[in-house]
């Protein structure tokens, strides 16, 4: 599965991780002994599908994933973090735009509640509301998650990413009138 994820090869990768899905289910002890086995071959799978265009099917592995029994609250975040990215991305794929948009406060009151998340996930889930906001025109609160994504990063932040949230922030302070500030934040 990773080979054919590695050379692009999206039907191919979903047919070996499918199958390394059902080899994982074929033997419930090694769900039971370590959650985060299954929790990360059935997020890759999730994800596999909705590359391949299967929404309904990704959104049927993150329910089997949300099921599962965490037996600390850093996999139980671990797996709510997995399974709101994959919700995201396919609803967003999908067009529903309204179904995203009622996920944004669920997910706010568990980024809140958690500061100590998977730093890397946690980064592209502001990264993915600040852009679902301001694809909305809900410019006010993508900027209030544009400012918290820059707050959660600590300052390894890639350079990539930097330079898409500097390019965002001015969007922003255009959409949104503030001028005197952009001009500052262009300079």
């Amino acid at each position: 599965a990773s080979y054919y994820n590695y050379i692009d090869d999206s039907e191919k990768c979903y047919e070996f991780s499918l199958k390394l899905i059902k080899l994982i289910e074929a033997y419930p002890q090694v769900i039971e002994t370590n959650v985060n086995f299954p929790t990360q071959f059935l997020y890759r799978h999730s994800i596999q599908c909705y590359n391949t265009g299967r929404y309904h099917e990704s959104l049927e592995y993150i329910s089997r994933m949300e099921l599962l029994k965490p037996k600390s609250e850093s996999q139980k975040l671990n797996i709510f973090l997995k399974a709101y990215n994959t919700k995201l991305n396919v609803y967003f794929r999908m067009g529903n735009l309204k179904k995203c948009l009622q996920l944004i406060p669920e997910i706010e009151k568990l980024l809140d509640k958690h500061t100590d998340s998977d730093k890397l996930l946690t980064e592209i889930i502001y990264w993915q509301v600040t852009s679902l906001l301001m694809i909305t025109e809900e410019y006010k609160l993508a900027l209030k998650w544009l400012v918290k994504a820059n707050i959660a990063q600590d300052s390894n932040i890639r350079q990539d990413l930097e330079c898409i949230g500097r390019i965002m922030e001015i969007v922003l302070h255009y959409e949104l009138g503030k001028f005197d500030i952009m001009e500052y934040r262009i300079k």
